[in-house]
């Protein structure tokens, strides 16, 4: 049995009653008795005393309390595997996030769940959120995690991730007694340009029996690894294709080419968001592209974007009719109109974003 301060306890050895004013250590409690000494006791020496007489149901909410918090102290005992974390060989921390889609066949419309995997020989205390634009955090997790072990986080629906720009872990690792100090991990994955509809987007992996996203702490994330080819300039580009041999031709660009286009196209026939949609019935093709709509919009917000089209064909008018009820809900802020019908016919809306 589990004791606290301020429980009333009675002595087994001896005659008398007193209370608990400390818990110490290898089951050692402090009691002061009756004569007022503060005397130190093993919990095999007392019981506690039960105020069931004059508060009926309070022993079993006791108890409840105590199971409570043995459970909560077996939760937060980590067991480590004995390894020698001093050998440079067993040193190595390997942290991997993993989106996993709950529904392997039917990508288009199936919610992911988040892992922690700790593929190292060392215990680790995470914390694991999101950033929005403002790079205001949300707490996603936060615990410990044993060696060599994974754990699940939390299941995302596609239209969740899609408003996600960014997930951050931080991590600190530690071990039995003595092993070789690790600095803090604090790192960010850029899963905005994932496109969470395409078998392509996910990957073999050796975590999982089904393919996965999979986001490693060793590896740039999207954005990271778009930041340093962007670094590169155009005599970096020459010297790789002379070092390759035969290669293409490296083009100036003129001058006063516009980086980016102020408008931005999007293609919402079902053809070109999801691999395959047999079997999908027409209300779950329109949640998909409504889905990949608002995905769009908001990078474009992102981005910086000046307009936005979105390509929505004619057909029966009611993904048109929906996606423009969509805007005026939930973006009443943003301007739009039908696209030029030179260009797209009837079957495109522009949007306004500045």
């Amino acid at each position: 049995m589990k004791f606290k301060v301020g429980d009333k306890v009675k002595l087994l050895n001896e005659i008398g009653e007193g209370e608990i004013t400390r818990v110490g250590e290898n089951d050692i409690v402090h009691v002061q008795l009756e004569d007022g000494f503060d005397v130190p006791m093993k919990t095999n020496e007392i019981i506690k005393i039960s105020n069931k007489d004059n508060f009926p149901g309070l022993e079993k909410e006791e108890e409840k309390e105590d199971e409570q918090q043995e459970e909560h102290e077996e939760r937060d005992e980590i067991e480590l595997s004995n390894v020698d974390l001093l050998d440079k060989d067993n040193t190595k921390i390997k942290l991997v996030l993993g989106l996993v889609p709950t529904r392997v066949n039917h990508l288009s419309i199936s919610d992911l769940d988040l892992y922690l995997i700790n593929d190292s020989n060392y215990g680790i205390s995470y914390h694991i959120g999101k950033l929005n634009d403002n790079k205001e955090a949300s707490k996603i997790s936060t615990g410990t995690l044993e060696d060599n072990t994974k754990i699940y986080l939390q299941t995302f629906s596609q239209s969740d991730l899609s408003k996600t720009k960014t997930i951050y872990l931080q991590a600190i690792a530690f071990g039995n007694q003595f092993f070789t100090y690790k600095d803090p991990i604090n790192i960010k994955f850029d899963i905005s340009s994932f496109d969470f509809y395409r078998t392509k987007s996910y990957e073999e992996n050796e975590f999982f029996e089904s393919q996965a996203i999979i986001l490693d702490v060793d590896k740039p994330s999207g954005d990271d690894l778009r930041k340093e080819i962007e670094k590169l300039k155009d005599s970096d580009y020459v010297k790789i294709v002379k070092q390759k041999g035969d290669g293409p031709k490296i083009v100036e660009k003129p001058q006063n080419e516009k980086k980016t286009s102020d408008i931005e196209e999007v293609d919402l026939h079902i053809e070109k968001i999801i691999d395959s949609y047999e079997g999908l019935s027409n209300g779950e093709i329109v949640e998909i592209q409504l889905s990949r709509f608002e995905t769009c919009l908001e990078g474009a917000l992102r981005n910086n974007q000046k307009k936005i089209v979105f390509i929505h064909g004619v057909g029966n008018g009611r993904l048109k009719h929906e996606l423009r009820k969509k805007l005026e809900r939930k973006y009443s802020n943003l301007k739009y109109q039908d696209a030029s019908f030179k260009e797209y016919g009837y079957g495109a809306t522009m949007v306004y974003l500045k």
